[in-house]
């Protein structure tokens, strides 16, 4: 494809957001029926509260990243992923993104507060 001068004559601004600004429902929603998290959430399982090394805490931070974006904004997804909390609460003091995983699945989550007993168990695995 060959680009033509015509196109930088045009006074036009294209507006780029990031998936933090605005996500994108369909692809959260197909990568939920989908189930791309589970492999992810079998990984966390394998980690458990055993000690990581390097590659394992870069694999860690990218499956949190990951998983962050799948609930930002969207609230089926982060009921779906809610259920797998207690698993990220070992990683917590462990700096590979859990923390910011945990805050996106409980901010503006109304099925979370009427959950006293995985309040409980959010408060006593950070503490």
């Amino acid at each position: 494809m060959k680009v033509s001068d015509s196109i930088f004559d045009r006074n036009i601004v294209y507006n780029n957001l990031n998936e933090k600004e605005k996500n994108n429902k369909l692809f959260q929603a197909v990568n939920i029926a989908e189930g791309i998290y589970i492999p992810l959430i079998t990984y966390i399982k394998l980690i458990g509260d055993n000690p990581v090394n390097d590659v394992h805490r870069k694999i860690l931070f990218a499956i949190y990243q990951y998983l962050a974006l799948l609930c930002f904004n969207n609230l089926e997804s982060k009921q779906k992923l809610m259920e797998y909390v207690p698993l990220i609460l070992p990683h917590l003091k462990r700096r590979v993104g859990a923390a910011n995983f945990l805050y996106y699945v409980s901010l503006d989550n109304k099925l979370l507060i009427s959950n006293t007993s995985l309040v409980r168990t959010i408060i006593d695995g950070a503490l």
